[in-house]
C-alpha cells in the first residue's frame, strides 16, 4: 500500500476469534418454522386449526452461518394479539403466552400451551427475545411475512370439543339390496350383539362436533378367526386391521360407511373387535376405542 505522500506501508491488524460462529458481531435469526396441531397435523400460518396445545419446529442460528448461538443468550416466546384504545386511537398489543430459553444446537421442537380457556380466532406471534450478541433479523422466507419486531405471526382457531362417536351399525341386508339410505335396513351393534358374518360386511357410524364435524375416519377391525395370528383369542394392536371409510354427508353429524370382511367366523361363533380413529381439523381425537376388549367400541358375536 502507498499513502499519499508516497510512503510505502505494510498491512496489519488484530485477528478476533469470538466464542461462536465466525464474526465479531453475530445476528441470529428463526429459519424452517412449522406449526403442527395436537393431532400432528401440519398448519398454514394464514389459517391454523388446532385445541390449546401447538407444536413448534424450526431452527435458531447465526446469519448466513450454520451454527446455533448458545441456548443461554436468547429466548423464544408466543404472545397473543390484542387491541388498546388510547382516545382516537387503537393501538396493537402483544401479551406474552408462553416462553421458552433457547434450544440446544438451534433446533426447536417446542409443545406450546396456550392456556386452559383459549377458544375461537385469535393472532399469535413468535419472536426471538433477550438477545445481546449481535441483532435479531428477520427471516426471508416469503411464508412467514414478519413484523417490525421479526416476529412470525399465524392466525388460529381454537376448538377444544372432542368429536363425539354416536353409533356402530351393521347392513341388515346383503351388499346392493334395498336401500343403504334407509334407517329401517340399520340395525346398532353393542358388546355381545349377534351378527351374521358376510363376505361384504357393510357398516356406518356416525359422529357429531361443532362447529365442524371430522373430515375422515378409519375403522380397525379384528375378525377372530381371520386376524387372531398367535392363536391366543386375544385382538392386539398389530393384528387389527384398518378399513377406509366415506364420509357421506357434511353436517353437524358426518356419517361414515365401509365394508369388511367377517366371513371367517361363520359357523365358529368368532367375535369380532373394532373400534374407530379420527380427528377434527383442529386435532381433537374422538373416544372411538382402541386396540383389545376392554379398550374397543364394540365387541359382536358372529
Amino acid at each position: 500500500t502507498v499513502a499519499d505522500n508516497g510512503v510505502i506501508g505494510m498491512l496489519s491488524g488484530i485477528s478476533l476469534q469470538p466464542d461462536n460462529g465466525n464474526a465479531v458481531e453475530n445476528d441470529i435469526m428463526i429459519n424452517n418454522l412449522t406449526l403442527f396441531n395436537a393431532g400432528g397435523v401440519e398448519q398454514p400460518f394464514s389459517q391454523a386449526y388446532s385445541n390449546q396445545q401447538l407444536t413448534v419446529l424450526g431452527n435458531v442460528s447465526f446469519e448466513n452461518l450454520n451454527v446455533a448461538p448458545l441456548p443461554s443468550s436468547y429466548n423464544v416466546v408466543v404472545e397473543q394479539k390484542g387491541f388498546e384504545i388510547d382516545g382516537e386511537f387503537t393501538n396493537i398489543t402483544w401479551t406474552e403466552i408462553a416462553n421458552s430459553s433457547g434450544f440446544i444446537d438451534g433446533i426447536i421442537d417446542w409443545n406450546v400451551n396456550l392456556g386452559l380457556f383459549v377458544t375461537g380466532s385469535e393472532t399469535y406471534r413468535l419472536r426471538l427475545t433477550n438477545y445481546e450478541g449481535g441483532d435479531i433479523i428477520c427471516s426471508s422466507e416469503t411464508d412467514f411475512n414478519p413484523d417490525s419486531d421479526c416476529g412470525i405471526q399465524f392466525n388460529l382457531s381454537i376448538d377444544i370439543l372432542s368429536p363425539n362417536l354416536l353409533s356402530f351399525e351393521l347392513y341388515k341386508r346383503a351388499t346392493g339390496e334395498g336401500d343403504i339410505n334407509s334407517d329401517d335396513n340399520w340395525r346398532i351393534v353393542n358388546d355381545d350383539s349377534w351378527a351374521t358374518p358376510k363376505l361384504q360386511q357393510d357398516f356406518r357410524f356416525s359422529v357429531s362436533d361443532v362447529p365442524i364435524p371430522p373430515e375422515s375416519a378409519v375403522l380397525h377391525v379384528w375378525v377372530e378367526y381371520d386376524h387372531d395370528l398367535n392363536s391366543n383369542g386375544l385382538p392386539e394392536a398389530s393384528e387389527y386391521i384398518q378399513i377406509p371409510t366415506t364420509n357421506t354427508g357434511v353436517s353437524e353429524n358426518a356419517s361414515f360407511m365401509g365394508m369388511y370382511n367377517d366371513m371367517a367366523n361363520s359357523g365358529l361363533k368368532g367375535v369380532v373387535s373394532v373400534w374407530v380413529e379420527c380427528y377434527d381439523l383442529a386435532g381433537n381425537s374422538v373416544d372411538g376405542g382402541g386396540p383389545g376388549f376392554d379398550n374397543d367400541y364394540v365387541t359382536y358375536v358372529s
